[in-house]
């Protein structure tokens, strides 16, 4: 049977950062989002409840990428919930909250922000099911903090990932969207030291309302089949085979990647872990799409120490376009950490760097961009449940190519926020 320590390790896996569960047995990080973060923080005992409400206010310049200096009053709260069974475990984590924009914000409207993911494990003795559903209204691509919304003070909180990574998004102007995402994973204990894992999920992408045209709504489909062996307790290796489709209502266009990816798990030690996964993707299509060869990766490293946090990702691959262009490639490297600074203060920091370029053959002038991220935060106690925040994030997205139907953003931005977070202690559910 599984042991305690590796089902929790499977189910904050899903919460923390679930791309594709697999049971590796690895060991437990030793310090958590409390000792780190004094804001919301992500359960990691079996029946217990965390919440936060925040409220703040923050000035953005070039808003979006239209010029506007815009001031923005944001009410925003958190919610994570993992139930009492260890065998059964269910998950839940939202956040939400409403962002009123005032000044010059000439369309650019007041709007509301969601986001919710479910997840549901159900165990055997030799088979795992894993099923899962993200959702979120967002009025533009996220890009930091569990909201995906920079200045409310939920930077250094991890957002959930169900399904196939994607990368930063195009970043466009007020285009809201909503994302669904359903995932569902089965695996089989072969031996003690290896598995078989199948899983699929559906992603669908839809354009609400915005300037202009809307965004150009995708939807995407993936499967995914492997095998895992467990050498020993570092080291771990994967074989896997990836098929993923893209359609567009809109349009009688459809394109398709594939690859066949090795992958390498090392635990380094109990606070270092390394995960790397690579091999040749072939993506192809309709409407003159260029067939092409190339290489995608994805590759993974923390380090999770009692006063700090580090992460470093990289990854090469094929996206949707982000509904601005019909597909994508794309190459993105981010950082992050957190950093507890005494007994009363708590920084957190990420700085990431993508370029996308839609697929080859779609247009005479293809599209370019650039995008660099970096945000910071630092958070102070200021009694037993509320912690104050102040915030800096920087945008810079450089276009060039053929007109879309979203605007899309050029030039820097500049996010400044403070607010305010209450936030109580872990809510224990029944014996503990």
């Amino acid at each position: 049977m599984m042991t305690l320590d590796r089902r929790r390790t499977l189910v904050l896996s899903l919460l923390i950062a679930s791309v594709a569960i697999k049971a590796h047995g690895q060991a437990e990080p030793t310090a958590t989002a409390d000792a780190l973060y004094p804001g919301f923080q992500l359960p990691d005992l079996e029946g217990s409840l965390h919440f936060a409400l925040s409220a703040s206010q923050r000035v953005s310049t070039n808003y979006n990428g239209t010029g506007q200096t815009v001031g923005s009053t944001s009410i925003a709260g958190d919610l994570g919930y993992l139930s009492r069974s260890e065998v059964h475990p269910f998950s839940m984590i939202y956040s939400g909250g409403y962002l009123g924009n005032t000044g010059d914000a000439t369309g650019q409207p007041s709007s509301v922000f969601q986001n919710l993911a479910l997840s549901q494990v159900f165990q055997t003795r030799q088979f795992h099911f894993i099923v899962a559903d993200a959702v979120s209204y967002l009025p533009t691509a996220p890009t930091t903090g569990l909201s995906g919304i920079p200045g409310i003070g939920d930077l250094g909180i991890t957002a959930v990932q169900v399904g196939p990574v994607s990368g930063q998004g195009i970043l466009t102007s007020y285009a809201p969207r909503v994302n669904n995402n359903a995932s569902a994973t089965v695996q089989r204990n072969l031996t003690g030291s290896t598995t078989v894992e199948g899983s699929g999920s559906f992603l669908i992408q839809r354009f609400v309302e915005g300037q202009d045209a809307n965004g150009i709504d995708n939807n995407q489909s993936t499967g995914i089949g492997g095998v895992t062996h467990r050498i020993d307790a570092r080291n771990t290796i994967s074989a896997n085979y990836t098929y993923s489709r893209f359609t567009y209502p809109s349009v009688s266009f459809s394109f398709t990647s594939q690859s066949a990816n090795l992958e390498y798990i090392r635990q380094v030690n109990r606070r270092i872990l390394v995960d790397v996964t690579l091999g040749p993707q072939r993506t192809a299509g309709s409407a003159g799409i260029t067939s092409s060869l190339s290489l995608a990766v994805q590759a993974n490293a923390t380090y999770t120490g009692e006063l700090s946090t580090l992460g470093l990702v990289f990854s090469r691959g094929t996206n949707s376009g982000s509904g601005v262009v019909q597909g994508a490639q794309i190459n993105n490297l981010s950082a992050n950490v957190t950093r507890k600074l005494g007994r009363d203060w708590n920084a957190a920091a990420l700085i990431g760097y993508t370029h996308t370029a839609s697929l080859p053959g779609l247009s005479a002038q293809p599209l370019l961009t650039d995008i660099e991220v970096a945000s910071f935060q630092a958070n102070r106690k200021i009694g037993n449940y509320l912690s104050a925040f102040v915030s800096y994030s920087l945008q810079n997205q450089s276009a060039q190519g053929f007109a879309t139907v979203v605007n899309v953003q050029n030039g820097i931005s500049h996010i400044v926020g403070v607010g305010l977070t209450y936030s109580p202690s872990l809510i224990h559910l029944g014996h503990q």
